[in-house]
C-alpha cells in the first residue's frame, strides 16, 4: 500500500471516528455496548477533538517525504496505536464492549501495523 492511500485512509477513519465522538458519543458508543454519563460523555468529546486533530496531521502527512518530523509523526501514531490496543484488550476482558469491541480493536491493529511498517519498514 502507498503512503499517500495509507495517511488517507487513516486520516479518514480518524475523522469519522473523531466527530462521531464529539458530535454524538452515546449513540456512536453504544454500537459498542458501551453506556456513558456526563463525565463519559465530555471525555468522549474530548478524545473525538483529539482524534479529528490526528486526522489533520494524517492527511497532511499523505505525501511527506523522509524526515525526523515525520519520523516523529509515525513514532507518536504507532505508540497511540500499541496503547490503544492495549485498552481495548483489557476493555474487552472485562466486558465493558460487546462483540463490536474485536471490531476495533482489529481496526487499530491493523492501523498500528501500517504504522510499524512507514516507521520501520519501506520508506
Amino acid at each position: 500500500m502507498s503512503q499517500k492511500l495509507f495517511f488517507t485512509a487513516v486520516a479518514i477513519i480518524y475523522f469519522v471516528l473523531g466527530v462521531g465522538n464529539v458530535v454524538a458519543p452515546a449513540a456512536f458508543l453504544s454500537g459498542f455496548g458501551v453506556s456513558l454519563n456526563a463525565s463519559g460523555d465530555l471525555f468522549a468529546r474530548v478524545i473525538g477533538s483529539a482524534a479529528v486533530g490526528f486526522a489533520l496531521v494524517n492527511w497532511g502527512c499523505r505525501d511527506a517525504g523522509p524526515s525526523r518530523l515525520f519520523t516523529m509523526v509515525l513514532y507518536g501514531n504507532l505508540s497511540e496505536k500499541v496503547i490503544q490496543v492495549v485498552l481495548i484488550l483489557l476493555a474487552l476482558n472485562a466486558g465493558v464492549f460487546n462483540s463490536m469491541g474485536w471490531v476495533m480493536l482489529t481496526l487499530q491493529a491493523l492501523i498500528g501495523v501500517g504504522f510499524a511498517y512507514f516507521a520501520f519498514g519501506k520508506r
